[in-house]
Order: structure tokens, then C-alpha cells, then sequence
């Protein structure tokens, strides 16, 4: 084909227009083309939009081996992030990586590839209107690929440590209860935990006289208060009458299913209020809703879960485990993970932090982990 545009040319007789020609024709067709799409870097970087499947492809053979997708929000938000690669019953040829970078060019996480996983998860907390990065690079393999981002608001309260406690969407620290109560018409008052007296203690020493715990006053008994103050009145003893005290609130407010009752949750009605739960299901207490019975951990036994997401750090690499206080982790627990040791930082309800010496490399695609209680 392209000799025979060649000397179609020459025939005509316009020798210098034809090899032009000729030339163009071999270079344009005869020649082996090398395609690469125009997302290969992360300044080219499209955009991966909310709840849209993207479908790209990467191919080694035709040199199109890098894509890079951006990811934008215009709130602060949890974005979940998960490519697909094939199908359980079809596996991928694609070796390589796939790497989450902030808009500064900091690593957050990163995924080993290779044929024997088909999908691959990322969750992270991003900034209003921030850009962050997935860079997709393979080093082997030809084959198509979709990737699909989800927001979903970020819970404040899963940021607070053992210590500290959510009060309208902030960490703060805990006030350490007394229990037993504090007894207040001897004085006593609440102050961390502990019960301590509000007067002089030579108050204690004076025949007639009383602490009067809300002004810390060493008062004269004048009058008793009879009959007794009921619950939730104190007996003002400088004129005998009862007197009510401020109801004592959960800080933090009670989970479902909870009443506060005396600065305590308490379950509602005695029993936790669930809807009618299946057989293979029982009701949760704390979340007054119906959980799956083989989600439940062995009390006695291992735990065992998925690390849900990895960050690198200078010294190791920062892990994201997908169980919490109510499966019994604990802060200082030591688990494994294929091999590699870590140790638990942070511990919050459903889920955990935790600290290895391996690098994010090391861990690559593991996701298994143990901790011994």
C-alpha cells in the first residue's frame, strides 16, 4: 500500500511533491505508533467524579502505562476511593502500583498490584475544595480498569482519643465521674473522679456547723429538714427547707437506645429498644439495632479484621484497622500482620490506629492482621 502511493506520485510527474508525500505516507502508516493517553501525569490529571464509574485502560504494549486521576470535594468529607481490575472469576495481567498523594505531593497510602486482586480501596480524609491524587502505574500487563470515588461526612467523634470525650462535634477532655456520688450535704463535691471537700477542715471540727457544699461556706446548722430531702433536693440547713439541686447531665449526650439518668446513661425502659432482629441476628445494646451474630468477636479468642487503609510514615508505616473498643481492642495491644508486628496508638469505637517499623512497601497488598487480647 504505501509503495504503491509512492509511485503513484512519481507517475504523475511531480517528483518533489510525491517523495513529500511518500514520506508522510510511511510515516503515518507504515510505521509502528505508539499511543499514550493524555492523564500520564498528575499536572494532566482528570478528574474522577462522584458516584460515576470511570472506566480507563493501561497497556504496556502500546506505552501507556500511566494514568492519574483527581479527586475534589466542596466540603470537608471521608472519600472512599476503589479501582477494579477484572473480576473475582477473571483475573487481570496488570503489575504495578497505585498511589494516593495530597496536593502537595505527600504519599497518604499506596496499593501494590499484581493478577491475584481485582479491587483495591482507599479511604481518606480530604479538605474542602483540596485536590488529591491517585496515580495508577503499571511495569507489565494490558488491560482495562474502572475507578469510582464516594464522600460521605467525616464523624468528628471517631477522632477522639480513650481520654476525651465528643461534645457537639469536638474532642474534649473527659470529666472523670465519681462512684460512688458524691455525698453533698457532708460537703463533698465532684472534682475529677475524686470527692473532695469544699470548706476549711476546721469546719468539720466545729460543733453546730456544716459545709454547705455549693458556696463552700462553713454555715451554722440552724434547722434540719424534716422529713428528709427526696432525691434530687438537698436540705439547706440555714432556714430547714429542701431546695432542688441542678440535674446532673450525660456530657456528650447517650447513645441510642440510652437515657440519662443522675449524669449516667442508662438503657431505656431497663432493656435496649431494637425492631424484631432475624435469627442469624441479635440486638447491639449500644446502637439499639439489629447486628449479624457471626460479626460478633470470641471474647476470649484472637481478634482478627482488615487493615482498611495505610499511610507512610518516617519511621514505619501508620495503619487503619476496621476494629475498635467494642471488639476489645485496647491502646498498647500488639498484633501481626504477614508477618510484621505493630502496635495499637488510637483505639475508637468501630475502629483502631495503629504503628509498624515495616514500610508501606513491605506491607503492600496485606490486609489481614491478628492482636492477641
Amino acid at each position: 500500500m504505501c509503495g504503491t502511493v509512492g509511485l503513484g506520485m512519481r507517475r504523475v510527474g511531480k517528483r518533489l511533491l510525491g517523495w513529500t508525500l511518500m514520506a508522510m505516507a510511511f510515516g503515518s502508516a507504515c510505521t509502528p505508533f505508539k499511543y499514550t493517553d493524555d492523564d500520564d501525569l498528575c499536572s494532566k490529571a482528570k478528574p474522577l467524579p462522584f458516584g460515576v464509574a470511570v472506566k480507563d485502560e493501561l497497556s504496556q504494549k502500546t506505552g501507556d502505562t500511566s494514568d492519574c486521576k483527581e479527586i475534589k470535594y466542596f466540603k470537608d468529607s471521608l472519600a472512599s476511593i476503589e479501582y477494579r481490575l477484572g473480576t473475582a472469576f477473571e483475573k487481570h495481567d496488570l503489575k504495578g502500583t497505585i498511589v494516593l498523594y495530597n496536593g502537595e505531593g505527600q504519599v497518604l497510602d499506596q496499593k501494590s498490584v499484581d493478577p491475584s486482586i481485582f479491587k483495591y480501596n482507599f479511604d481518606v480524609e480530604v479538605k474542602a475544595q483540596k485536590p488529591y491524587y491517585l496515580e495508577f502505574k503499571i511495569t507489565e500487563g494490558d488491560y482495562a480498569y474502572s475507578a469510582q470515588v464516594s464522600f460521605k461526612a467525616v464523624d468528628p467523634c471517631a477522632r477522639c482519643d480513650d481520654d476525651e470525650e465528643c461534645v457537639e462535634g469536638e474532642c474534649r477532655k473527659a470529666k472523670k465521674e465519681c462512684d460512688p456520688e458524691c455525698d453533698e450535704d457532708a460537703g463533698f463535691l465532684c472534682d475529677e473522679g475524686e470527692c473532695k471537700y469544699q470548706c476549711d477542715d476546721g469546719c468539720q471540727k466545729k460543733r453546730g456547723y456544716q459545709c454547705e457544699a455549693a458556696s463552700g461556706e462553713c454555715v451554722k446548722v440552724l434547722k434540719e429538714c424534716r422529713p428528709t430531702c427526696k432525691s434530687g433536693y438537698s436540705c439547706n440547713r440555714r432556714n430547714g427547707q429542701c431546695v432542688a439541686v441542678a440535674p446532673k447531665t450525660c456530657a456528650g449526650g447517650c447513645k441510642p437506645g440510652e437515657l440519662c439518668q443522675s449524669g449516667k446513661c442508662v438503657p431505656l425502659g431497663g432493656a435496649p429498644k431494637c425492631p424484631p432482629c432475624a435469627a442469624n441476628e441479635k440486638c447491639d445494646a449500644a446502637s439499639a439495632k439489629c447486628v449479624p451474630v457471626a460479626a460478633e468477636t470470641d471474647p476470649t479468642g484472637p481478634i482478627t479484621g482488615t487493615v482498611t487503609s495505610t499511610v507512610r510514615a518516617p519511621d514505619g508505616t501508620v495503619l487503619y484497622l476496621n476494629r475498635g473498643d467494642r471488639h476489645g481492642v485496647k491502646v498498647g495491644k500488639r498484633g501481626s500482620l504477614c508477618g510484621q508486628t505493630f502496635a495499637v496508638t488510637n483505639v475508637y469505637p468501630t475502629r483502631a490506629k495503629a504503628k509498624t517499623a515495616a514500610a508501606i512497601e513491605t506491607i503492600g497488598n496485606c490486609n489481614s492482621f491478628t492482636i492477641q487480647r
